[in-house]
């Protein structure tokens, strides 16, 4: 059976993600086709050969589909956010799932924060409103499972962009003094130094300073802290910064 990457879901990607670096095809033929070793073992050459070749589109380049709308359990759809409105606390918690170093095993965790439910559509008078972010990853990101991973990994690709250019925008507040440590740069390549220094920019942001900037330096008012719209959140920190506010 020829496989396509509308055969490949979510919860497929996770399992054969970390074997697609390694181009272990024969781990991959194993889960795709539930395969166990020693049956292919004792399968004619040419046929494992004919299913090498069927897998052969995971080592090319991933189509980046955007859509805005999936459908998940009992047809329900949910709506990715704009990421301009992002809540503040949902940045962070997002934050944390790619501080894991795993963006694939963490997939679900971050689209049950991007993707919500609509509770008003839009019309010729007003926005549509999706549903503010809440805990709910405990039971939402299994939904996520059996989504295709073709038709999530645009959005995922521009909501990186778009993180990128929130650092690189904001480049330079906060910068905390401790991280001093000296890398010899001289003997890494151009990508690795472009890496190395990714990780310090994005180091420099500590968001429990953040958040208790934007409360006021109250506990009590981080709750709200946290609901307020990324690009607002971060214009108010920035604003912060340049007149010195404490």
């Amino acid at each position: 059976m020829t496989l396509t990457w509308l055969d490949i879901t979510i919860e497929k990607w996770s399992d054969i993600c970390e074997y697609i670096d390694t181009r272990d095809t024969r781990m991959i033929i194993s889960i795709l086709y539930d395969i166990d070793f020693d049956t292919l073992d004792d399968m004619p050459y040419d046929e494992v050969l004919i299913l090498e070749e069927n897998l052969s589109f995971l080592f090319k380049p991933i189509p980046k589909i955007y859509k805005s709308e999936i459908v998940v359990d009992k047809d329900q759809p949910l709506f990715l956010i704009d990421f301009n409105k992002l809540e503040f606390g949902a940045f962070i918690d997002i934050e944390f799932y790619l501080s894991k170093g795993n963006l694939n095993k963490s997939l679900p965790d971050i689209l049950q924060v991007l993707f919500r439910r609509q509770l008003q559509a839009e019309t010729n008078f007003v926005a549509s409103i999706l549903e503010p972010y809440h805990n709910y990853s405990t039971f939402r990101r299994s939904l996520f499972a059996p989504i295709l991973f073709v038709d999530v990994w645009g959005s995922i690709s521009k909501y990186l962009d778009f993180r990128e250019k929130i650092f690189t925008t904001y480049e330079g507040m906060f910068t905390r003094k401790e991280e001093t440590d000296e890398v010899d740069e001289s003997r890494m390549t151009a990508e690795e130094r472009k890496e190395i220094e990714k990780e310090k920019r994005i180091g420099k942001w500590g968001y429990e300073l953040l958040l208790m900037k934007l409360a006021n330096n109250d506990p009590l008012q981080i709750g709200q802290a946290m609901e307020l719209p990324l690009t607002r959140a971060f214009n108010l920190l920035a604003l912060m910064y340049e007149l010195n506010f404490e």
